[in-house]
């Protein structure tokens, strides 16, 4: 096959693969070329318009992130009430215990007396590292006397790691967090005992 039998290669633009201007003819140079506007592929529609609706009974709105309409008929005026705080916290599941400014015990919840295994009764008044929490947290009284020295005392945050009897391993997270009086000295400690899922 000789050159002149070979055929000639034409170079055409992407205008021209899309059909938007005919191969045949040639462009003047300098002369722009305008498009013609086009329907977009079946493929286009499909992905968008077609299948649209589809696409939004499978996939709910999300609420908007606002607050809820209070035009409400049948609401009382009032003011703030007072929770019932003893009934709250002694229902409450997780361990909790108040420490005086020696860190001895002032108030604890049930969960705390399973948790120290000892009665209520018997935890008032006892120094917080003579309980079971001092046994599993052996630093814990010098860490809430560190913390009554500083100027900011900060919240006690610990992770325990201890072992039940049947061997099975569990995990808690003690915060300790200090209130302070109108002197600006520590009054007393609140204690929390919090479940960590490992």
């Amino acid at each position: 096959m000789s050159k002149k039998d070979r055929r000639k290669t034409k170079i055409v633009d992407d205008g021209q693969i899309m059909g938007q201007r005919p191969l045949t003819g040639e462009m003047k140079i300098g002369e722009a070329h305008r498009p013609k506007r086009r329907k977009p592929p079946v493929r286009e529609l499909a992905r968008t318009g077609l299948f649209q609706p589809l696409n939004h009974a499978l996939v709910p709105e999300l609420p908007p992130d606002e607050a809820p309409p209070t035009a409400d008929s049948s609401r009382v005026s009032r003011g703030l009430i007072e929770p019932g705080h003893k009934q709250f916290v002694e229902l409450c599941p997780t361990p909790l215990f108040q420490l005086d400014a020696d860190a001895r015990i002032e108030w604890a919840n049930e969960p705390f007396a399973e948790f120290a295994r000892k009665d209520l009764a018997d935890l008032a008044g006892e120094r917080i590292d003579t309980t079971r929490l001092g046994v599993i947290y052996p630093s814990v009284f010098s860490d809430i006397t560190t913390c009554m020295a500083e100027d900011q005392p900060p919240t006690l945050r610990q992770t325990l790691r201890y072992q039940l009897q049947g061997g099975q391993e569990l995990a808690r997270g003690c915060w300790i967090v200090p209130e302070l009086d109108e002197t600006g000295r520590v009054a007393r400690f609140f204690g929390y005992l919090l479940p960590i899922e490992d």
